[in-house]
């Protein structure tokens, strides 16, 4: 699940380079929910995020069109994160579910993690620091009425606590040839269709640090999945220096997504998409 297979010589020495051990999934992590239809959940990945999960979830639950489950996975936080986790489903005890990792998986693993325990028929996916607009979960459930299997859109970010000044916006374009190794949407933009992940096998890549959110889109593209990016914002993300984005080494990540679709690729940029 997520990477290219085990044991392979290339991958080892890309490990050995900075990229993320894979997660060694016990059975009861492997746990699968049953899938209620018409259900939307959305997976919440923390870690170390006990200043900035409260605003998060309330988003979820101030939509105009409510979801019916929260899943928050606590990615082996350290910090207050599962005191507020305990706070948040005391006040809303119908709709949240959760589960813990004893140790830092990444955020892939956790995203993997909350969609295999989620009910939802459609996976709505936010970030523990940013914030969801409140006509997300309605604008994304129009565009999987529409046939779409993922769903990713444009994004605006803001500084400290105040998420309603937002100071800038980042324009997100589908995938092209000229772009198709840096057009990641930003994972906190991104919905599913749980099939596209128990059923198509396409699922978030847990040995990467950064750049996961390309390659989900070019592995849509690669099994001929349909996937819409909108222009209606679907995340506002709060920006901070400790993110993953600004420590990453993107060079490797572009070389990692080159080797694992080298067959696809090599048509992609033939046809001149």
């Amino acid at each position: 699940m997520g990477g290219v297979s085990e044991g392979g010589e290339w991958l080892v020495a890309q490990l050995a380079q900075g990229f993320r051990e894979k997660p060694r999934w016990t059975a009861s992590d492997l746990y699968t929910a049953p899938t209620i239809p018409g259900a939307v959940s959305v997976v919440i990945p923390a870690y170390n995020a006990s200043h900035t999960l409260t605003d998060a979830v309330e988003s979820c639950f101030s939509q105009t069109c409510t979801p019916d489950q929260v899943v928050i996975v606590d990615d082996g936080s350290g910090d207050m994160t599962p005191q507020v986790i305990s706070d948040l489903c005391g006040d809303y005890p119908v709709y949240i579910r959760t589960t813990r990792h004893s140790t830092n998986l990444g955020v892939s693993a956790a995203r993997n993690h909350g969609a295999r325990i989620a009910s939802g028929e459609f996976l709505i996916y936010l970030d523990a620091d940013d914030v969801a607009p409140l006509q997300r979960v309605e604008q994304v459930l129009a565009e999987f009425a529409d046939g779409a299997e993922l769903v990713y859109g444009q994004k605006e970010y803001f500084e400290g606590n105040d998420w309603s000044k937002r100071t800038k916006r980042f324009h997100v374009e589908p995938p092209t040839v000229r772009n198709i190794f840096g057009s990641g949407c930003g994972g906190s933009t991104v919905s599913t269709r749980r099939s596209l992940h128990l059923d198509v096998g396409i699922w978030w890549d847990e040995v990467m640090c950064v750049a996961e959110d390309a390659d989900i889109l070019i592995a849509c593209m690669a099994k001929e999945r349909r996937v819409t990016c909108s222009y209606n914002v679907y995340s506002w993300m709060r920006t901070h220096p400790d993110s993953l984005t600004h420590r990453g080494d993107w060079g490797k990540m572009r070389a990692y997504m080159a080797e694992k679709y080298d067959g696809w690729l090599r048509g992609f940029f033939g046809a001149g998409h």
